[in-house]
């Protein structure tokens, strides 16, 4: 194939390409639609875009999971696993925005609220308010009242009125702002329940006919009647039995709750109890019997037997059937004591969960301090390491130099000694030129020119006689700089491992530099009676040592500023400082 049709040919693999990923993403973008009206049908069709999926990049694959667990929620499918949720809260905390990350951590939330793990899924509801962004304008408020109205719902089972109150009341603040009157009326209804188990009777009532009225003004009248199901048994008790009666037809009719032939669908039972109360308090006994028994013979959970028993004692006492009222409140007894039994386990869960996740969090927050603890070690080990090589490398170079500089002024005094040298050689020969010349001519007197070559002679040889010593004083510095001994010494100062310093090595530095400084030699032992310890002082001076490596190395306090005051009088019988004695010291050769 020629280079052009090579090409054509990627050019169309990759509108190919586009063209899928477009057609993708819009049916992603249909599904999003349906979300809070059809989650059913977001759902299937999220699921028939599966093996497509595999074929688009990371970004949108993860989009499709994070949508198709947010349909499958809404569509009451409960979660079998927290993976999902903790794969999508990694993902989108690395790559999402506000709206993604909260959404993210709310699928997750739902995950462990199906798991019967309430104090996780709190967390994590309180996690995805964490994450989003009220400041943006994007926000999205709607899902955030849903995560509220998730928070309240937690509250409400565990027991906690006043916590879920503040909660439905955040949730109806973001219901507002999203401009969505169904969720707000949702939340609505759910606090007049709470206000209810509060014993707030009648401004529940109130709100109830309130919120029903709106469902129908808006157009929901099946929620509508479910929310007038509760006034039944309170107008009943207050005896308006006509507005019992109405909602309680109300409901029959629109409330979707019941089959065909009228009867009430299964998990709907507890209705035959609101039902039964409605004929208790209006006096028809034998109506209320059918519904209680009917309770009594279709209700399967704990909590409809015990409706049943309850209902049936009201019933008996009020027809002062005593033996039928014993049985059945014998009956209520032991059904109120297994309910105990069953809410006390059902806590006990709850504190355990409670326990573990704060357990599990005091654990992880520890290990996330020490990890902390650790990387700030690792930062001040490493900044320490750094500035320790960064002090080394300039007393390196300092050293280095220190030690051209030393070498630049020797060569130089070398130079200088042999221009002087040769100066002299020449002065030398002119002089015995004159000399000869004298002899020949036999004057009696000296001339004026050899005199001056005379004078010149002996100014120069004073000159190479000063060079000479400068030369070599700074010779034996430097080659005293680079003897062992010196170098193991100044490695001493900083390593206090190699303390104390032996016999052998005071005797090398001792042999090292009487060797090369005779002259200090014979100042030192010319009648001065000094001791070991101020000997060594006087070695280490000249061997360079400030006063501060001299203590370190003599492993004493402020010991050699006062010493070296002393040996100065004690040795060249003069008073001054420290640094008098230490110029003094350095002058002999």
């Amino acid at each position: 194939m020629n280079k052009r049709n090579i090409i054509r040919l990627i050019l169309i693999s990759v509108l190919m390409a586009c063209t899928g990923h477009n057609a993708f993403e819009r049916s992603l973008s249909v599904a999003d639609s349906l979300m809070h009206e059809q989650p059913d049908s977001a759902y299937r069709l999220l699921c028939a875009m599966e093996q497509d999926a595999a074929r688009m990049p990371e970004a949108l694959q993860m989009r499709r999971l994070l949508l198709l667990s947010n349909a499958q929620n809404k569509a009451y499918k409960s979660f079998a696993s927290d993976s999902i949720g903790t794969l999508l809260t990694e993902y989108y905390d690395r790559n999402g925005k506000a709206n993604e990350r909260m959404l993210a951590y709310y699928i997750k939330g739902c995950t462990y609220r199906d798991l019967g793990d309430q104090p996780a899924a709190l967390n994590c509801f309180n996690q995805a308010i964490d994450a989003a962004d009220t400041s943006l304008a994007d926000c999205d408020f709607r899902q955030l009242c849903i995560v509220h109205a998730q928070i309240a719902g937690i509250f409400r089972k565990r027991g906690l009125p006043d916590e879920a109150l503040l909660a439905y009341e955040k949730a109806e603040q973001f219901a507002l702002m999203s401009k969505d009157t169904l969720s707000l009326l949702n939340i609505a209804a759910n606090k007049s329940n709470v206000m209810l188990n509060k014993g707030l009777i009648d401004e529940a009532l109130a709100i109830k006919e309130k919120i029903a009225a709106l469902y129908l003004e808006k157009g929901y009248p099946q929620k509508a009647a479910q929310t007038r199901v509760q006034l039944i048994k309170w107008y009943a008790r207050k005896g308006d039995f006509s507005k019992a009666r109405a909602a309680m037809d109300n409901y029959e009719a629109h409330s979707g709750h019941f089959t065909a032939d009228g009867h009430v669908k299964a998990g709907k039972e507890d209705y035959y109890h609101i039902k039964g109360t409605f004929y208790l308090e209006k006096g028809d006994t034998d109506s209320a019997a059918h519904y209680f028994r009917l309770l009594r013979q279709k209700g399967k959970t704990l909590n409809n037997q015990y409706l049943a028993s309850w209902g049936l004692t009201r019933l008996y006492r009020k027809l002062q059937d005593n033996d039928s009222l014993a049985k059945y409140a014998l009956g209520t007894f032991l059904l109120s004591d297994s309910l105990f039994n069953q809410q006390a386990a059902q806590n006990m869960q709850n504190a355990q969960a409670m326990y573990n996740y704060a357990r599990h969090q005091e654990t992880a927050h520890r290990k996330e301090q020490e990890a902390r603890t650790a990387r700030l070690h690792l930062r001040y080990g490493m900044a320490t390491g750094t500035l320790c090589a960064i002090v080394l490398l300039m007393l390196i170079l300092s050293l280095r130099k220190r030690a051209k500089q030393k070498e630049r002024e020797a060569n130089m005094l070398k130079v200088e000694l042999r221009g002087t040298i040769c100066a002299l050689q020449n002065a030398k020969e002119e002089l015995e030129k004159l000399a000869l010349e004298k002899l020949e001519t036999e004057k009696p007197q000296p001339e004026p020119a050899i005199e001056q070559k005379s004078l010149s002679i002996k100014e120069m040889q004073e000159t190479i006689s000063r060079l000479e010593a400068k030369f070599n004083a700074q010779y034996k510095g430097m080659e005293l700089d680079n003897a062992p001994i010196i170098k193991r010494l100044k490695r001493s100062r900083t390593n206090p491992f190699m303390y104390p310093i032996e016999k052998t090595d005071w005797e090398e530095l001792r042999t090292a530099i009487e060797e090369r400084y005779p002259a200090f030699y014979m100042h030192m032992h010319n009648g001065k009676r000094i001791n070991d310890t101020e000997y060594q002082v006087c070695l280490l001076v000249k061997a360079g040592f400030t006063p501060s490596d001299i203590d370190i190395l003599l492993g004493r306090n402020e010991y050699a500023a006062t010493t070296r005051k002393r040996l100065l009088k004690k040795i060249f019988d003069k008073e001054g400082s420290g640094k008098d004695f230490d110029k003094m010291v350095q002058e002999l050769t």
